[in-house]
Formats: C-alpha cells, structure tokens, sequence
C-alpha cells in the first residue's frame, strides 16, 4: 500500500489526496498517515521566477560566484572595501506631517487636537536608485513621479555617486571603486560602460537573471519596504 502511494505521487507531483482515494480505494485518513509519518512526503507551492536558467547560465553563476569568493578569501577585507553596489526599485513615496504643520491655535481652555492615524502627502509609486558600501549608504536619489530609469539618467546618477563617495568616503576613488550593479538594461549601455571606464571603476561581473546574488535584491530592498 506504501508503495502504491509512493508511486502515485512520483509519477504525479500535483496528484491530489482525494486523487489518491479515488484510485486505490484507501481511506484520506490512512493517506495522509502514509503521506507523512511513513513517506515524509509534503505539499509546497511552486517558487515563481522570473527566468528558467539554463544549464551554462547556472555554470556561469557557479564560477562567477566561486572566482569572488575566491578573491574574497585572498584579498579579504581589501576587497570588500572597495566594493558599491547599487540597483533601483519601486517604492511608495511620501512626505509625513511634521508636528510643526500639525500645529492648530486654540484657546486656553480648547481641548489639544489630536490625530487618529498619520497625515501624509503621497506622491505614488517612485523609482529609487539606492547605492552603499560596506559601511552604509552612499546615495539615495528618488526619480521624477511617472519617470523610469533609462542609459541617459543612470549616467546623471552615476556622476551624483562618484560626488558622494568623494564626499563620505575620501580616498576611496584614489584608492579604486569596484563597482556592483545587475544587468539590467540601462546598467550595460555602452555610453554606461564609457562613464565606468572614464571613472576608472572596475566592474564586478554579475550573471543573468540573478536577483538573488544582487546584495540590493537579497539584503536591502525586502527589509527596506
């Protein structure tokens, strides 16, 4: 009996417990105590993802990630110094009242007012260009309301960030950026590619459909909304 569930469900993943009683003639009861307790079998949903890698692109993550954390392990803290990274995403913007604006005149005798819930000024969903490095952030910049990220205003952010580090981190330039970003479309313009070698910033690579590898996608942006 064991073994005919067994085999049900490795020639079916999705296969259902009433599916199972239909077909062999045993109870759900008894189903589920074979699904469990003898098989360890249990129903997950399926991961949704953005891109089927295929077999050379999960080759290239493996060595890519390999030749980094082989770098690491030789250079260690001289190659995590240098690193920025940065990415956009979409956010919800807006400007909270201060208590300074939620002032109101009253009279001696007037009882405080008072507020249930948080007054705010929403602009919508922006895009925000966040970039950092080992000791914090480094530039936050939120794009126009109704406006994405395109080849001609990465550079512009791109100049905003090498001003930044400048200012927060000196010597950093001097000593040499490596710079981490996806490959998003703007990201591997060529006029992009100009502005990264005019800086003299190396570029760390970063594979295809990789969000996951990204330290923006991974450790930032989930906790940040």
């Amino acid at each position: 009996m064991i073994a005919e569930v067994h085999d049900l469900v490795l020639n079916n993943r999705r296969v259902t417990v009433v599916e199972i009683h239909r077909l062999l003639g045993i109870s759900v009861g008894t189903i589920h105590t074979i699904m469990h307790q003898h098989l360890k079998f249990r129903k997950i949903c399926e991961q949704w993802v953005s891109h089927q890698l295929t077999a050379e692109q999960r080759n290239n993550r493996m060595e890519l990630s390999l030749s980094h954390l082989q770098r690491y392990h030789e250079e260690e803290y001289g190659f995590l110094s240098h690193i920025v990274a940065g990415d956009e995403t979409w956010c919800h913007h807006f400007e909270p009242e201060s208590k300074s604006q939620s002032k109101q005149w009253k009279h001696a005798t007037s009882p405080p007012p008072k507020k249930s819930k948080a007054v705010h000024t929403s602009y919508g969903n922006v895009m925000m260009s966040f970039f950092f490095d080992h000791k914090g952030p480094l530039l936050v910049e939120f794009l126009e309301r109704g406006t994405t990220i395109n080849a001609q205003r990465y550079q512009a952010t791109l100049q905003n960030l090498k001003r930044a580090i400048k200012s927060k981190r000196p010597g950093m330039l001097f000593n040499g950026v490596i710079f981490l970003h996806d490959n998003a479309r703007p990201h591997t313009a060529n006029a992009v590619k100009t502005t990264l070698q005019q800086f003299r910033w190396e570029t760390l690579e970063h594979p295809p459909y990789s969000p996951d590898l990204s330290p923006c996608d991974f450790h930032v942006f989930g906790p940040l909304k």
